[in-house]
Parts: structure tokens; C-alpha cells; sequence
């Protein structure tokens, strides 16, 4: 399976930049590990790290609600389940809700876990013995919910370097500017003390798993810019207030 670049510094890795000028109306497009999908009716991206596991990042385009989502995905929509999102780092399971949080864990199969976006991060795990689905908004990367996350797993037992991380679409460097207060915030969880004009909030998520032990080769970024690519994402930042896409993934 193809390996994509680590880069070590997070002030030069502007990798996302470059690429955010995707041609849009060519959806037999394949970026690195990520596919995107359309049919008549909708549009999704998956990637290959997560071949084993239904998964999907929905976009725009005919994906209503997680049940609606799940069901084109094959599984039960009866068994997709979200939580009402609070820009936090609380971690629930499917048991637990209804709840307000920003994290999902689920062990049983066929169970799918979902969160929205509409510019902040969706962040699916997988395991062979757990999946996670992960809404990281500049408030929850700021409180770590991906390491945190990743804590509660290997609390289960998991072994970090197996688990795979893809990182989905979001709001893109260059599109997203911050004052130092949350720059600080957010970049005081990889020990960076010197406050950025605008945050690759992807890039740092991904900064956070490699930090928990998760391999290189096994963490994946869509290259997929929300604010930039209208026809496929909901963005805040562009739009002021908007829809959301979905994100999520179950057990095989």
C-alpha cells in the first residue's frame, strides 16, 4: 500500500495548500489514498487505509442524515448513531446516548458511528476491535479529543500501531486564519509556544496521533479543502451559517 510523505515540521508542511485547487468536476479523481465517489443521487470519499471497514466522508450532495448515509453504505440505518455535538472532547459509546459529545467509540458490528462537519475535522479510527468517529473543531483539538480518543482505545487493549487514522475534509491552512489566543490553544498541545497567523487544523491532528504512537504509514489527510470546493462541502467560514456533511464508519 502506498506510504504518504511525514513531514516533521509543522511551520513548513504546507502540503495541503498546494493541493486544495482539486478540479472539482472530475469525480473519477484519485488523490493519494483517497477516492472519491458520485453517483446520481451522491457524493463520498473513502479511503484506503480504511478498505476493511464500511466507511464514508459524505459531502453535500444527498447525504441528508446518518441513517440516510448508512444505508448507502450497506449497513443497518437503524444502527447509525450520533451524538449531539458540543465542541468538546467528551467520548461516549453507543450505549451511553443520548449525549453530548464530540467523540464515538462502538465495538459491536455493524454498528455505524457518525459525526458532522461543515470546516472542523472528522477523524474515523479503526481497529480490529473498535471504531471511532471524531468531530475536532479548534475547541476539541485544543482539549486533544483525537489523543484522548486514542487513549480510551488503548485502554481496551488496542495496540496504537495498528490502529489506522483518516483525516477528512476540513477547512484548509490558507483558509483559515486565527487570532494568537486560540493558535496558542490549539498549538500548546504539540508544545509550541510561538502563535501562528492561521492553523492546518488536519495537519496538527495529525501531529497529536503520531505523538500517541500511531505509525506513520497507518494516518491519512484527505487533501480536500471545505472552504475551497463549494460544490462538495459545507463550509461556516465561507457560507456564515450552514449545513453539515457527515462522516462515519462501522465494524466489518
Amino acid at each position: 500500500m502506498a506510504q504518504e510523505t511525514s513531514f516533521s515540521s509543522l511551520r513548513l508542511y504546507n502540503w495541503y495548500a498546494l493541493h486544495d485547487a482539486v478540479p472539482v468536476d472530475d469525480r473519477s479523481l484519485t488523490l493519494g489514498l483517497w477516492h472519491l465517489h458520485q453517483t446520481q443521487e451522491r457524493a463520498w470519499l473513502t479511503c484506503e487505509l480504511l478498505e476493511r471497514w464500511p466507511h464514508g466522508f459524505f459531502t453535500r450532495l444527498g447525504a441528508a442524515d446518518p441513517a440516510g448515509c448508512a444505508h448507502h453504505l450497506g449497513l443497518p440505518s437503524e444502527r447509525a448513531v450520533c451524538l449531539h455535538q458540543v465542541h468538546g472532547a467528551e467520548i461516549f459509546t453507543p450505549e451511553q446516548l443520548p449525549a453530548r459529545g464530540d467523540a464515538l467509540i462502538a465495538r459491536e458490528p455493524a454498528v455505524s458511528v457518525w459525526v458532522a462537519s461543515a470546516d472542523c475535522v472528522p477523524v474515523l479510527l479503526a481497529s480490529d476491535r473498535y471504531v471511532a468517529a471524531i468531530h475536532a473543531g479548534w475547541r476539541g483539538t485544543a482539549q486533544a479529543i483525537l489523543p484522548k480518543t486514542l487513549g480510551a482505545l488503548q485502554r481496551q487493549g488496542i495496540d496504537l500501531t495498528a490502529v489506522r487514522v483518516a483525516i477528512g475534509p476540513a477547512i484548509g491552512l490558507h483558509r483559515y486564519p486565527v487570532g494568537p489566543e486560540v493558535a496558542l490553544q490549539v498549538l500548546d498541545t504539540l508544545g509550541i509556544d510561538t502563535p501562528q497567523s492561521h492553523l492546518d487544523l488536519k495537519e496538527i491532528n495529525r501531529q497529536q496521533a503520531l505523538a500517541q504512537g500511531v505509525r506513520p504509514e497507518n494516518i491519512s489527510v484527505s487533501p480536500y479543502c471545505t472552504y475551497d470546493h463549494a460544490d462538495l462541502f459545507y463550509s461556516y467560514r465561507r457560507d456564515g451559517r450552514s449545513g453539515v456533511q457527515f462522516s462515519g464508519i462501522a465494524r466489518p
